[in-house]
């Protein structure tokens, strides 16, 4: 199951607003609108029932249902159901897999020579690398942090320091409620990688597991953590804790991907530092909506 299929995922779009619906295994994400009507999305499904789909589309006056599937083996039935591919998707279409089945020798040797030098530099003296598991964030859990203190203080130093990356490469960024709700959704089942000098944060990353696979969900780093490589040094014990823990694929969430290049334009930087830690490539088909009403339709230029 991918991670935007799983119940987890559901639990914290549901305090978005998001209601679920599974159909034969399917994981509808509904949005209604009042006396609009509603909307669908459907992320990542192994299963794709088409006319299930539709008959509780029209029962819910939906305006429209959004598909990003797995692979381009339902192009075709998808065309034959009015499907069209848009310009909008809402999740990565491009990414990085890492094998995870190969011991670390065997990961080390497929980086590229400049990371694996990087992942050395990272290594100085004053630099500590905290990993923390993803506990609930609205009660008291020593087991997993140690103290509530020191829960609070690695929940709101990640975020400060995502928000200050955010602003600096003009990206959105959860509000604090909405992210202490992703935290608490996946309680149990993710880590987070801090970089600490002298007590600072300067880099971090969020690391979501769903099904075997790590997803490097969100990162986030200060200009004095890229000056001591610390996004490499974190991504690498993220690779090597997320072995340890079973997992056998990362997915890096993500890389620019050309056939959407205004929406994903600002991601060409860090696409660059993803593709230097010798993982597949992988393209998703993209994203296919049916409208079930015309002016719908013209509006988000579905028919292209």
């Amino acid at each position: 199951m991918e991670l935007r299929q799983s119940r987890e995922w559901g639990k914290y779009l549901a305090s978005l607003g998001w209601q679920t619906k599974e159909i034969d295994g399917c994981a509808l994400r509904i949005k209604k609108l009042g006396p609009l009507g509603s909307i669908i999305k459907i992320q990542r499904p192994k299963n794709l029932p088409l006319e299930k789909i539709d008959e509780f589309a029209k029962r819910l006056r939906a305006l429209f249902v959004k598909i990003e599937p797995c692979d381009n083996s339902r192009f075709s039935i998808l065309n034959s159901q009015f499907y069209r591919p848009d310009t909008w998707p809402l999740t990565p279409s491009r990414t990085v897999f890492i094998d995870l089945a190969q011991t670390e020798d065997e990961l080390l040797n497929s980086f590229s020579k400049d990371t694996r030098q990087t992942i050395k530099k990272s290594e100085i003296p004053g630099i500590k690398y905290q990993i923390a598991d993803l506990g609930n964030t609205h009660s008291y859990h020593t087991t997993v942090y140690g103290s509530m203190e020191r829960r609070d203080k690695y929940l709101s130093d990640f975020y400060q320091v995502w928000k200050l990356t955010g602003t600096r490469g003009k990206f959105w960024v959860l509000s604090f409620s909405e992210y202490l709700n992703k935290i608490a959704a996946f309680e149990g089942k993710g880590f987070f990688v801090l970089s600490y000098l002298e007590e600072r944060l300067v880099s971090g990353c969020l690391i979501l597991i769903c099904d075997g696979i790590a997803y490097y969900h969100h990162a986030a780093s200060t200009l004095e953590g890229q000056n001591h490589h610390t996004p490499y040094g974190q991504l690498w014990k993220a690779i090597r804790e997320a072995k340890k823990r079973g997992c056998t694929k990362m997915d890096l969430e993500g890389i620019f991907d050309p056939r959407f290049k205004d929406m994903f334009k600002r991601w060409l930087n860090f696409s660059t530092f993803k593709l230097k830690w010798g993982g597949e490539v992988f393209e998703y088909p993209g994203s296919f909506t049916k409208a079930y009403n015309p002016l719908i339709g013209l509006l988000f230029k579905i028919n292209r």
